[in-house]
């Protein structure tokens, strides 16, 4: 498969799946997490492409973003945001073992985009895919879950000031 069919192909994928996930039981917490993980993701993946860890090749408006747009604003934030609405839930145990499946799954993924399409690649020497995984981990569970909780919290306390 060409590079930029894929690049195009999870561009149309994660359109149609946004649709879908904004559209659930919880939007307020969704579209809170959705819009945090797509500015985090951005200015993270900016620090470490400057720092020369990564590099995106191939890219939409490489003259505006370093970075792969298309995951950082769309496929990452559906991927926050489908697995703080699947932890809504869950007790602590639950979110660290969903995180790590959902963390498995994108490091599956980009392990395949690095080997199959060369849309990234890794400087050897400062970045593997371990460091993606780790990294997946503890911002799914730290940033991405801990707003989802402070967001339904305040809705909580607002309710009860309303009612």
């Amino acid at each position: 498969m060409k590079k930029s069919n894929t690049l195009f192909i999870s561009t149309i994928i994660g359109l149609c799946f946004l649709p879908i996930i904004l559209r659930r039981k919880y939007r307020r917490q969704s579209l809170v997490v959705f819009s945090l993980s797509a500015i985090t993701n951005t200015l993270v993946s900016d620090c470490l492409i400057k720092k020369r860890y990564f590099r995106f090749p191939i890219r939409y408006f490489p003259e505006v973003f370093p970075s792969n747009v298309v995951y950082d604003c769309l496929i990452g934030p559906l991927f926050a945001t489908a697995y703080c609405q699947t932890t809504a839930d869950s007790n602590f145990r639950g979110i660290l073992r969903q995180s790590v499946v959902y963390s498995s799954i994108q490091a599956v993924i980009e392990y395949w985009v690095l080997v199959k399409t060369n849309l990234i690649k890794y400087n050897n020497k400062k970045w593997s895919i371990w460091h993606s995984f780790i990294g997946l981990i503890l911002f799914k569970v730290l940033l991405v879950r801990g707003a989802w909780a402070l967001v339904s919290r305040v809705m909580v306390v607002n309710e009860k000031k309303v009612n």
